[in-house]
């Protein structure tokens, strides 16, 4: 059991990290399921994610990350009897929990905390107070601290873990209606209204500045769930949005709604180490 979670709410990184990991993984020939709680989701009880699965029913992240790797994913709030649910059903070498370093009564292997370089510890305080969900001395506990964007600060470094940083990087625009894709530089982007449902919207903002676009902004909150009426107006404006907002928006969004697809860069020394511990633990069964 392989945990890719975080100490801190808002948005690290975490589903493009742990996408990224389940196409290395597979990549190497190994059998990779997903569990999740499915946060945002209206329903509660334990669901195997498809291609027909909807947010309202399994939450937008899951969706993301099943329409990006394809992998056996179930959601329920309980991960334990996602796990188990997971392991009838499908002969696994590996299971990553997205999310659930604080589900204690998980059992796992293998923790990786993602963290953002730029907000950090916040105000250093946990919940309601501050934005940590544990103290940072959690991260002593973890095997590996992956810190997302900027030069590694080596005052973070809090533990033995092992510490990485990794950029997101754009890959290319995908239309949300019907799938097609086009290359970074292939879109026209100078008249166009950007979409951003995700914890840290000025990120994906500022990507789309580094693309060159000239865009209005429509921050969202995060999992926020959309309606008809977020698009009113907008018929014949060309649309950008992220990809955890495209997973909920394809009956919605008008015909020129497009997503940047993005990819976590992982440091090869750090994929190579986590495939070998994977390995171990594996023979260990």
């Amino acid at each position: 059991m392989l945990i890719v979670g975080n100490i801190c709410v808002g948005g690290t990184g975490k589903t493009p990290v742990l996408i990224r990991l389940v196409d290395h993984l597979q990549s190497l020939g190994m059998k990779v399921g997903v569990v999740s709680r499915g946060y945002g989701r209206q329903s509660t009880h334990l669901v195997e994610v498809d291609a027909s699965s909807q947010a309202d029913d399994v939450g937008d992240e899951p969706l993301e990350i099943y329409a990006a790797t394809k992998s056996p994913l179930i959601v329920d709030t309980d991960r334990v009897r996602a796990v188990q649910a997971l392991q009838e059903k499908y002969p696994l070498d590996v299971i990553l929990c997205d999310d659930g370093m604080q589900h204690y009564a998980l059992a796992r292997d293998i923790e990786i905390a993602v963290m953002s370089s730029t907000r950090k510890f916040g105000n250093g305080h946990c919940l309601p107070v501050g934005p940590m969900r544990e103290p940072k001395t959690r991260l002593k506990d973890v095997d590996y601290v992956l810190w997302n964007g900027g030069a590694q600060d080596e005052s973070l470094v809090l533990s033995e873990a092992k510490s990485f940083t990794f950029n997101i990087q754009a890959k290319c625009w995908i239309n949300v209606c019907t799938g097609e894709s086009r290359s970074l530089d292939e879109l026209e982007l100078s008249d166009c209204v950007a979409f951003a449902g995700i914890g840290e919207p000025e990120k994906f903002f500022s990507s789309l500045e580094t693309l060159g676009a000239h865009f209005s902004k429509r921050s969202r909150p995060d999992h926020h769930r959309y309606l008809p009426e977020d698009f009113a107006g907008l018929e014949s404006k060309r649309i950008l949005m992220t990809a955890k907002d495209a997973v909920k928006c394809r009956m919605l969004a008008p015909q020129d709604t497009w997503y940047l697809q993005v990819e976590a860069a992982l440091d090869r020394v750090f994929l190579e180490g986590l495939a070998n511990q994977i390995r171990d633990c594996m023979d260990k069964r």
